[in-house]
């Protein structure tokens, strides 16, 4: 009963419904990034995460929030509120009860995340929306996909490729200097969508990612960085 709930509570944020997802680079996707690079577009972040602002969402949410959880391997026992890490505009704003919706808020719980990192526990993310009465977690790359609808955003992108287990806002100390401002490719040549640098391994792995205008998500390349973070 839950999960249908919150199915109808996404599309109604969402207006509407795709699949999205991970995809394997193809064999010759690697060919495809040596072409002249555009120019780059920054990122939003905050506390190593994108911010979740510079999105086309209709109909517009009143709030977007990410939130942090941690839990054992394999899933929470409970669910989770979890600590809120970046959010843009304001909770419930046009609620007709501005009391209830912010209660829901502050009780919205999962017990799994996107961004699924695991040693001995599991950190992850999960999005919080609301919009008039409605109250919504996202908590899979496929659903917040259908929520952005249209990839059409350079920030949009980013929080796809975050969503999908790397890290665009984090840098290794060989790929790129530390302080450098996180940056996407937009438009390459040939490729309707985005491509984005995310980090996995702490830093030390560089992935190229490409974001595409429905949605898919796509490791073109891959560079380790043999001394990782520092």
């Amino acid at each position: 009963m839950f999960s249908r709930a919150l199915t109808a509570s996404l599309l109604l944020l969402a207006g509407c419904q795709r699949d999205s997802g991970v995809k394997p680079a193809t064999p010759d996707a690697g060919q495809a990034v040596k072409a002249p690079d555009p120019d780059p577009l920054a990122i939003d972040c905050v506390k190593g995460v994108p911010q979740p602002g510079r999105v086309t969402i209709f109909p517009t949410p009143d709030f977007i929030e990410i939130r942090s959880i941690s839990y054992p391997l394999g899933g929470a026992d409970a669910r989770l509120v979890g600590n809120r890490e970046a959010a843009v505009g304001q909770a419930c704003q046009k609620a007709t009860n501005k009391d209830l919706c912010l209660s829901a808020l502050d009780r919205l719980a999962v017990t799994r995340g996107f961004n699924e990192q695991c040693e001995e526990d599991c950190d992850a993310y999960f999005l919080a929306a609301t919009r008039g009465d409605t109250v919504a977690a996202v908590t899979t790359v496929e659903m917040l996909g259908s929520l952005l609808g249209t990839i059409d955003t350079a920030q949009e992108a980013a929080l796809m490729v975050f969503a999908a287990g790397y890290n665009p806002c984090s840098r290794g100390t060989q790929v790129e200097p530390r302080g450098a401002p996180p940056v996407v490719t937009a438009r390459p040549e040939g490729f309707d969508g985005f491509e984005v640098i995310g980090y996995t391994g702490h830093g030390s792995v560089r992935h190229t990612v490409r974001v595409s205008t429905a949605g898919e998500v796509a490791v073109v390349k891959r560079e380790v960085d043999e001394k990782g973070s520092p």
